[in-house]
């Protein structure tokens, strides 16, 4: 049960940390993966921010529940 919540505060303060600015840009890379690349940087940490957040809560009401 503390393994789930600590792999979800581990998602959750990942995909915090993604959404942070780089500290320097990347080189071109042709417009077809830049354009990709910025999709997923903007999609993947709020998921992930979403995922670890819901898993830490479900443990946490879990944790409640049945002790």
């Amino acid at each position: 049960m503390i393994a789930k919540i600590l792999l979800g505060v581990v998602i959750l303060l990942a995909g915090l940390w993604l959404l942070l600015p780089l500290p320097v840009s990347l080189p071109y890379q042709g417009a077809a993966w830049g354009d990709f690349k910025a999709a997923m940087w903007g999609l993947i940490p709020p998921v992930m921010v979403f995922v670890g957040g819901l898993m830490v809560w479900i443990e946490m009401e879990d944790r409640k529940a049945g002790g």
